[in-house]
């Protein structure tokens, strides 16, 4: 049995965009009525949330008397993620999916929450360091077994929504920063694990199990930079104690 669009079916959805999908349909046709396009989202959306994460870090670094109330931070950090919602279903309506463009700017955002909390926090440093090592791992193993053929659903302990929930936990309660980051680590290399050994009787198109090779390639890259950027970061801020 083949899949043709597995971004949409299948089980690639998360239950949340499952959940959402009627509010979501409902701005997207607005959205595309003003001519904006998939892509204006996506970057829209990647500006947003390495401004909202700068935001919210920078404030932890404040007596904690003088930080933002926790529902303030919480609510800047969720209204870039709400473009997330919006980008795919928009690029499916417009015929325009560009699923590296969205795979790039989810991992980019990853890692910059992981640094941004390597850095404001350094009681959580190495559960941050851990957890910005491991996010990457599950979108790379989906992207290889994708690349084989194979059918991964999104729904996961180490999914991105999952992983999305859990940095904006550790970046608006830092003081439960290290347990929450530490069981995220162990989520997303499970998750690994689990995509990994992915066995479906549902496999994907050869086009469409190509393109998945183009983002593994990409996502390797994205990994790299990762794993540079967090040992980098953890060595400069251990010189500067």
């Amino acid at each position: 049995m083949l899949a043709m669009d597995p971004e949409a079916n299948h089980g690639r959805n998360s239950p949340l965009r499952d959940l959402l999908k009627h509010p979501v349909d409902v701005v997207v046709e607005a959205l595309d009525k003003l001519g904006i396009t998939a892509d204006q989202i996506t970057v829209t959306g990647l500006l947003g949330n390495i401004l909202a994460t700068s935001i919210v870090a920078r404030d932890n670094l404040k007596p904690r008397e003088d930080r933002l109330p926790w529902f303030t931070s919480t609510l800047i950090l969720l209204l870039p993620k709400i473009l997330d919602l919006l980008d795919g279903s928009l690029a499916r309506k417009q015929g325009t999916n560009n699923p590296n463009l969205d795979a790039a700017s989810d991992r980019i955002s990853e890692t910059i929450a992981g640094l941004a909390i390597m850095g404001s926090n350094s009681k959580a440093r190495l559960s941050a360091l851990a957890s910005t090592l491991t996010a990457p791992l599950p979108s790379l193993s989906r992207a290889w077994a994708e690349s084989q053929g194979k059918v991964v659903p999104e729904s996961a302990i180490g999914s991105y929504p999952v992983r999305v929930m859990t940095t904006t936990t550790a970046l608006v309660f830092p003081k439960i920063a290290t347990p929450v980051l530490s069981a995220q680590s162990l989520a997303s290399t499970i998750t690994t694990i689990e995509r990994i050994d992915c066995k479906t009787d549902i496999k994907l198109d050869p086009e469409s199990a190509n393109k998945s090779h183009d983002r593994l390639k990409l996502l390797v890259g994205l990994t790299a930079l990762s794993v540079i950027a967090g040992l980098g970061l953890n060595s400069y801020l251990n010189k500067s104690k």
